[in-house]
């Protein structure tokens, strides 16, 4: 006769059974939730750039008097149809500061509105007339090309400048002279490119009291600064000559 077998029934093996197919349905529920989301962002994002509010909208300029809305804008190198997230205030206020005659700026970039721009321009202190156009020089050494048609009445008052080319001597003049003291600018008229073989940078300032200097651009900050106490030793000069090592006066004929 067969020994029967006896059958031992484990609530707790059922019940971690039950537990893992829990976790297991928790966890797709999980995953489906997971996958749902994802594409629910995806479409928002999509959304999102396809719709005016990815989009700048609008640029707001303050602080230009010189420069147009127009030049500004273009060195921002954004308009209204541009992504937002090209408007990083720091990127578009680095790109500001590169450009001609904007000494300080700042940029607020707020979403669903726009751009706010703050700018600085430099002082104007010089200015060469070139065809129909007029390069204006600003207190930093930089320079910005107007139209003169507009600015004919507002360049009289600044020194003008006469027989330059547009080059690297040219700038180098312009650095320079963003140099020179206030007091000693406020004297100045005329300035005159007037190179020779053997003097290649030499300069002519013709002064509001009639008087002349002569002296090289890569000189010329640094002899300036004793112009006001030569003028007050010679007085009477008309030509001042600052090429050679001491300062050469000539009185008036």
């Amino acid at each position: 006769m067969k020994k029967k077998t006896d059958i031992y029934y484990n609530e707790h093996d059922q019940s971690q059974v039950y537990e893992v197919l829990k976790k297991k349905k928790k966890s797709r529920l999980k995953q489906k939730w997971r996958i749902f989301l994802i594409v629910i962002m995806i479409a928002g994002i999509l959304l999102f750039i396809q719709s005016d509010f990815s989009k700048v909208r609008s640029i707001e300029i303050q602080g230009n008097q010189l420069m147009s809305e127009t030049l500004i804008k273009d060195h921002l190198n954004i308009d209204e149809e541009s992504f937002i997230f090209n408007a990083w205030p720091s990127t578009l206020e680095k790109r500001l500061k590169n450009n001609s005659l904007i000494e300080e700026v700042h940029v607020r970039t707020i979403p669903f509105i726009g751009v706010k721009v703050t700018v600085k321009e430099a002082n104007i202190i010089a200015y060469m007339e070139q065809g129909s156009q007029y390069i204006l020089v600003g207190s930093n050494g930089k320079t910005l090309t107007v139209e003169k048609e507009k600015y004919t009445s507002f360049v009289q008052n600044y020194i003008l400048l006469r027989q330059f080319s547009v080059d690297d001597t040219f700038n180098q003049f312009t650095e320079a002279l963003a140099k020179v003291d206030e007091d000693v600018l406020y004297q100045i008229s005329d300035i005159v490119f007037v190179p020779e073989k053997t003097d290649p940078t030499k300069l002519e300032f013709m002064m509001d009291d009639g008087k002349r200097l002569y002296l090289r651009i890569e000189d010329m900050v640094e002899e300036l600064k004793s112009y006001n106490q030569v003028i007050s030793t010679y007085p009477n000069g008309c030509y001042y000559d600052f090429l050679g090592r001491k300062v050469y006066v000539k009185e008036c004929e």
